[in-house]
């Protein structure tokens, strides 16, 4: 759907499962031509590491990442418009509806991430310690799994098989089959049931294995999320 967007020359983030994991997934299922920069942050890091966020992080547009660099040398930031770009890369956009229900799902798994560790509800590599009061134990049973669960039950009406559109791996696809995997370790129940189809389906796209193995141009990716 989209015109004329310029090719993502190389995709820099951690060496972590998280906010460029749908990219980078998106990239490789496409074939395309990438350079990848995997970041040094304390105990997370791989053999393809060559920059540390410490000194990286004053170069930064925004102070974060992830972030990309276009074909001509423009550094964007911003999960969103890096997993798009990709998207628009490698053709998964969708075309007519199914660039509707693609962009339906990012809006609904935005929801999800809203519920789960986008408002610190789920356990991290970084915060698991203050998950193991019973109290938060209570708060994560009674009330962030449920929601969770219910969340993730609205996509059934639009699952068509183990595919929400007829092509199967649009961007809106791997962005949700990307939080699923991410959630998996605290949170297996969304991955199973009526999920269960898409989910195995999408993590055996050969793409997606590459990345989950740690062969993808930003290495071997540590899981963000834990339990």
């Amino acid at each position: 759907m989209a015109a004329n967007v310029p090719k993502v020359k190389k995709l820099t983030y951690f060496a972590l499962k998280a906010a460029i994991f749908p990219a980078v997934c998106c990239m490789e299922v496409g074939g395309a031509e990438y350079e990848g920069e995997p970041v040094s942050m304390g105990p997370f890091t791989n053999d393809l590491c060559k920059v540390t966020w410490d000194s990286l992080k004053p170069s930064t547009p925004n102070g974060q990442l992830p972030l990309c660099t276009l074909e001509d040398g423009t550094v964007i930031p911003e999960s969103s418009a890096i997993m798009r770009a990709c998207a628009a890369q490698t053709k998964m956009l969708g075309d007519g509806k199914d660039y509707v229900l693609s962009e339906m799902l990012m809006g609904m798994t935005g929801d999800l991430v809203k519920d789960t560790f986008g408002s610190g509800k789920v356990p991290s590599a970084f915060t698991l310690d203050s998950f193991k009061s019973a109290e938060a134990v209570k708060e994560f049973n009674d009330e962030t799994k449920p929601k969770a669960i219910e969340r993730v039950g609205k996509y059934e009406k639009y699952l068509t098989g183990d595919k929400f559109t007829t092509s199967g791996i649009t961007i809106g696809e791997i962005d949700f089959f990307c939080k699923l995997y991410m959630l998996k370790a605290a949170l297996p129940e969304l991955s199973e049931g009526k999920m269960k189809p898409f989910f195995t389906r999408m993590s055996e796209l050969p793409g997606v294995k590459k990345v989950l193995e740690g062969g993808s141009k930003l290495g071997p990716l540590a899981d963000y999320l834990v339990a």
